[in-house]
């Protein structure tokens, strides 16, 4: 979803790539529009958003999800495959898959996680929290004060 704030091909054109365009939030007084978790997978099943969009719904709200880097991108692989290695049957590893938390307006996709049962268990719907054991979000290291990743 990219909201366009000037008319396109003009010099001001500004892509802001389904963040708001007002800076800190909303003008006051106007309150940004939440969204159900059942509102949210009604849009994803029709189509309201392309694969690029790379959306998430957080606390009632579209989040982007952020562009994964190698450092990112390797720290998911050796995450899932060391958990794949010593987890007990009846559960699976998800990698980038959703989760829905309806209590919370939420459905994210951790970058791993843990859920009860098979594959086949999740066909027709996500996992809840009742479900999912372990949920992993990889952080590169922000600071060179924090030990570097072996």
């Amino acid at each position: 979803m990219t909201t366009i704030t000037t008319p396109p091909g003009t010099p001001g054109e500004r892509r802001s790539r389904g963040r708001s365009p007002f800076r800190g939030g909303p003008p006051p007084g106007r309150v940004l529009y939440r969204l159900s978790v059942e509102q949210y997978e009604a849009m994803v099943a029709s189509g309201a958003f392309k694969k690029e969009d790379r959306l998430e719904l957080i606390e009632g709200s579209l989040v982007e999800k952020m562009t994964k880097g190698p450092n990112h991108s390797t720290g998911s692989e050796d995450c899932w495959r060391a958990i794949h290695a010593v987890l007990a049957g009846g559960w699976l590893v998800r990698i980038e898959k959703p989760i829905r938390i309806p209590d919370r307006d939420s459905e994210p996709e951790p970058d791993v996680s843990v859920a009860r049962g098979k594959t086949a268990d999740y066909r027709r719907r996500h996992p809840g929290p009742a479900e999912v054991g372990l949920v992993v979000e990889v952080a590169i290291r922000a600071s060179k004060r924090i030990a570097p990743w072996p």
